[in-house]
């Protein structure tokens, strides 16, 4: 199976979006919140890099509010919102 930034960033997102509380309760008055997320296969620097730049651009017009960092790789990406 071909991966695409697309589908990889699809994959990180549904794997944070599971794991963050949802928007209504603003993180529960938290400043600070930070979620894992991995996929374990190989992909060019190239189809990690647009993933990344999908992800980020998902995450920020989802939740402007918050400044979001993203840390690692695939294999271990560290997702941290901040205020």
């Amino acid at each position: 199976m071909e991966f695409t930034a697309s589908s990889l960033a699809a994959e990180l997102k549904r794997q944070i979006d599971g794991k963050l509380p949802p928007k209504a309760t603003g993180f529960g008055g938290m400043n600070h919140f930070s979620a894992k997320a991995s996929i374990a296969i190989p992909v060019s620097s190239e189809i990690y890099f647009d993933a990344i730049g999908v992800l980020l651009q998902q995450l920020a017009d989802e939740r402007p509010e918050w400044e979001i960092e993203l840390e690692g790789d695939l294999s271990d990406l560290t997702i941290t919102f901040s205020k």
